[in-house]
């Protein structure tokens, strides 16, 4: 199935016991850079980034780390056939998308680059785009941030495509405008061509928070710190897991200045309702 033992991706179909398992590509070489793969509900899309130059489509010579989308058709007890789609085509290896991942019905896919896909003028860091796939050769792509600083590697997006979070330590996004202290931003981003941003913790100075994960439907997120963000927490600086319910924070609206000038009036949900457990530990 894979004679070049080169990195590829496969899908494991349960339903179908004598060719349960599909190769999605075919890379020439082993190597390049890749992410995880991320599906929709019925996993009959896969969304992923890499670097390779997959055949086919055999449209990225240039090494870049584009987005990828796999189209699949299941038909048991024959192979699952499917079809590769290179969503971005960024010119060279020095441009990179990462951290994608994608609504439950697969129309709409949410990842980080540094390059400019929208034809906005470049810029080297990393903002959040929108990339709505219902037409996989025809891809349209909406840049949600629009930030001269770094803002974040990936985010998480809802099963609807209403909402996406992520980690920033931006201070446009920030209710702490120092640039060193971590929270998390939740986007609606119904029109994505006009988002805004909600701050959901307002965090102590200089908190540096990791890991961000939540379920489909956004009604908690998980991450871990080394931080003691909990009223009589354990702060003995060793990384703690956190659940920020969104359903028990008090809302306190403050407008945030995008670079464009435009004012979003977006809204702050303190920290309320968190729960922590202690990371397990080996013992020695």
């Amino acid at each position: 199935m894979n004679p070049l033992q080169s990195f590829e991706y496969f899908i494991f179909d349960d339903n179908n016991l004598v060719v349960p398992f599909e190769q999605l590509t075919n890379s020439p070489s082993g190597g390049g850079i890749f992410s995880g793969p991320v599906t929709n509900t019925a996993a009959t899309r896969v969304a992923f980034t890499a670097s390779a130059n997959y055949n086919p489509p055999g449209t990225n010579a240039s090494g870049a780390r584009q987005l990828y989308l796999s189209e699949i058709s299941f038909n048991p007890p024959n192979p699952a056939p499917n079809t590769l789609f290179q969503l971005t085509n960024l010119p060279d290896n020095d441009f990179f998308n990462q951290g994608a991942d994608m609504t439950g019905d697969g129309q709409r896919i949410v990842f980080a680059s540094n390059y400019a896909i929208t034809g906005m003028s470049p810029d080297p860091e990393r903002d959040i785009f929108i990339a709505d796939v219902g037409d996989p050769q025809n891809p349209v792509f909406t840049r949600i941030t629009k930030s001269a600083e770094f803002t974040a590697s990936s985010a998480e997006i809802d099963s609807a495509g209403n909402n996406i979070v992520f980690i920033t330590e931006n201070p446009q996004f920030a209710p702490v405008k120092d640039g060193d202290t971590e929270t998390i931003v939740m986007a609606d981003i119904i029109n994505p061509a006009n988002p805004s941003f909600m701050s959901l913790a307002n965090f102590p100075p200089g908190t540096d928070i990791d890991d961000l994960s939540a379920p489909n439907e956004f009604t908690f997120f998980a991450f871990e710190s080394d931080d003691d963000l909990v009223s009589g927490g354990i702060n003995n600086e060793s990384e703690q897991i956190y659940l920020l319910f969104t359903d028990q924070c008090p809302v306190i609206a403050v407008p945030t200045l995008s670079e464009w000038g435009l004012i979003a009036m977006a809204s702050i949900l303190g920290i309320f309702g968190f729960m922590v457990m202690r990371r397990r530990k080996a013992l020695a």
